[in-house]
């Protein structure tokens, strides 16, 4: 393959949109029909690549004594694309943030990694969303600041209580600074599947609810402006559940 053909495909034109343009530069203009004959093309094909040619902006259709032609434009034309290609480039990158944040908000502001899944969550009614999904699960393993999160969400111990109803199986551990009421130890034991225990008054910690669910780990933090933190991990999962286990066996 010569020069021009390896440098045209860098451009973008393939083989035979390359051969074409050269040939309407080396003879001028001519029709579908002759250009499909010159280069021993399928009529079919080679009117669909004058059409990508047009497309791209180096070709143009004429009228030539009541016949339709095409002509070659000067290969500065290819510089001419070129530039306009870059202002819309840099048309698209201006928008490109405004853009994501656009689609984060018409998502539940939520933000999604490659790998290891993270998930952002940035307002109070995604996050309240979100309790929904953890809700779906079979079993959650928490480090609750009750006296926060009821703030914030006053609705949670009822729905998370008629989850329990239903044999969601729940392990709640509760910050030192919201000691666990009375109301709360009697629904314990009616229901074996609701456990609960304090953390030590040296346990602190700055979320209001860290959760432990289905192969996910989820922080929520930030009161009186929540914000969440999914992390999508059964690894990471895997092992926060089995170092919750190991306080829960320890703490009485």
């Amino acid at each position: 393959m010569s020069t021009v053909f390896v440098l045209l495909k860098q451009f973008g034109l393939s083989e035979k949109e390359s051969q074409i343009y050269l040939s309407l530069l080396r003879s001028g203009p001519a029709s579908v029909m002759e250009l499909s004959n010159r280069l021993n093309l399928n009529r079919t094909s080679a009117h669909l690549l004058c059409e990508k040619l047009k497309e791209v902006g180096i070709v143009v259709e004429l009228q030539v004594k009541a016949k339709r032609k095409l002509k070659g434009l000067s290969p500065e034309s290819l510089m001419s694309i070129l530039e306009r290609e870059e202002q819309i480039l840099k048309k698209k990158s201006l928008m490109m943030q405004p853009l994501i944040e656009s689609i984060y908000r018409e998502t539940s502001f939520i933000k999604e990694a490659t790998e290891t899944q993270v998930k952002y969550f940035t307002n109070i009614d995604s996050i309240d969303w979100l309790y929904d999904r953890i809700l779906e699960s079979k079993e959650v393993r928490t480090y609750v600041n009750a006296k926060e999160i009821i703030k914030v969400f006053p609705l949670n111990w009822e729905r998370f209580m008629k989850r329990v109803v239903n044999g969601l199986k729940l392990w709640d551990f509760h910050h030192f600074d919201s000691f666990i009421e009375e109301p709360v130890k009697e629904f314990s034991r009616i229901y074996p599947n609701f456990q609960i225990k304090n953390l030590p008054l040296s346990v602190k910690f700055d979320s209001m609810d860290y959760l432990i669910y289905d192969g996910n780990v989820a922080i929520v933090y930030g009161f009186p402006n929540p914000h969440a933190v999914v992390i999508e991990n059964r690894s990471f999962y895997e092992i926060s559940r089995e170092l919750f286990d190991f306080q829960w066996n320890l703490i009485n």
